[in-house]
């Protein structure tokens, strides 16, 4: 059996009598990285606060590197896990001084501390920055700095929280290159992010979060909206000119997600008895195991997973016009209230 990073069961999380995180089972296996992928407000940032030992879960079991999590031993715990959250907090002080903390704080000697952080930093593209105050620099130069920091103190468990959010697609990339160094060197990451693309390159599993649930198939096509009543129907507007239509009896705030592997493309409108079809055009295609997922955007996009064989039948192409047919019954609501 492969050893675990990190186990959970059971696991909730309530503020206020409100159930904001119920996950029933979760492992993460020593030395692979798990992205945890879902829409805003599904629970990520509760669900990384958890298990980084900062906050502790309502009710369940959290056993961290093979110790079941208690009172007295979580301070010790916590030094063998970093959360590196999507706004990191900087001292103010250098950027060299901001990354050595850590490592001074472990009782790592300040040559040592500096070397380390000299290395971090370089591979950040941040080497030229060591000097200059952290506060001073942009946002996206901040989460490189805190990665960095991270990483410089050398933690069994890494949990980080949107890293790539608001990088240009070069520094995007550095962080990248960063990341899937680490199952080599022994290391665990969870990822949280809402790029279903960074879940695909970077993670050896995917799950998906929402409404504080977890399901083991990445949420492809999660929408948050409004589900109003309209000609006796519940309907969610999740783009100008696209209704989706539901078969549920909630209503109010929610979120609904489609399985990409019952969402049907035609190159022509077809009969159908489905009460969501929409028009669009093929705005991205990729392989994915045995079969290609095809992104439509249809004023959001809509990914279908589609076999090989239907793929080449159909001729796919970038930018191609195509018909979206998905039945009602084939999404799932959570959030909301009873009509």
């Amino acid at each position: 059996m492969t050893p675990t990073a990190i186990e959970v069961q059971g696991l909730t999380k309530a503020y206020a009598g409100r159930r904001v995180l119920d996950v029933e089972q979760f492992a993460l296996a020593r030395g692979t990285i798990a992205a945890v992928v879902g829409p805003n407000g599904s629970g990520k940032t509760t669900l990384l606060s958890v298990l980084a030992l900062l906050e502790p879960a309502t009710t369940g079991r959290i056993v961290l590197l093979g110790r079941t999590v208690a009172g007295g031993n979580r301070p010790a715990l916590r030094q063998h896990i970093v959360l590196v959250h999507e706004e990191p907090w900087m001292f103010s002080t250098t950027v060299l001084k901001n990354v050595t903390y850590g490592l001074l704080a472990r009782g790592i000697g300040r040559r040592e501390a500096r070397r380390r952080a000299a290395v971090t930093l370089d591979a950040m593209g941040l080497a030229a920055s060591a000097d200059r105050p952290a506060r001073h620099l942009s946002a996206g130069q901040r989460r490189r700095v805190a990665l960095a920091r991270a990483l410089a103190v050398e933690p069994e468990v890494l949990l980080l929280d949107e890293p790539m959010a608001g990088l240009d697609a070069q520094h995007a990339d550095v962080i990248e290159r960063a990341l899937a160094h680490l199952p080599g060197q022994g290391r665990s990451v969870v990822l949280a992010t809402h790029r279903l693309a960074t879940a695909y390159r970077l993670a050896d599993r995917c799950v998906g979060l929402v409404g504080g649930r977890m399901t083991e198939t990445p949420l492809d096509n999660h929408f948050a909206g409004t589900i109003v009543e309209t000609g006796g129907e519940p309907v969610m507007q999740i783009a100008p000119d696209c209704a989706v239509h539901l078969a549920t009896d909630l209503r109010g705030p929610a979120h609904v997600v489609i399985d990409p592997r019952t969402v049907i493309l035609s190159r022509r409108p077809m009969p159908s008895s489905a009460r969501n079809a929409f028009l669009g055009r093929v705005a991205a295609l990729a392989v994915q195991g045995e079969g290609v997922r095809v992104t439509v955007d249809v004023g959001v996009p809509v990914v279908a997973l589609v076999t090989e064989r239907s793929f080449r039948e159909m001729g796919l192409a970038l930018g191609q016009r195509v018909a979206v047919v998905f039945k009602t019954l084939s999404v799932s609501v959570y959030g909301g209230g009873r009509a």
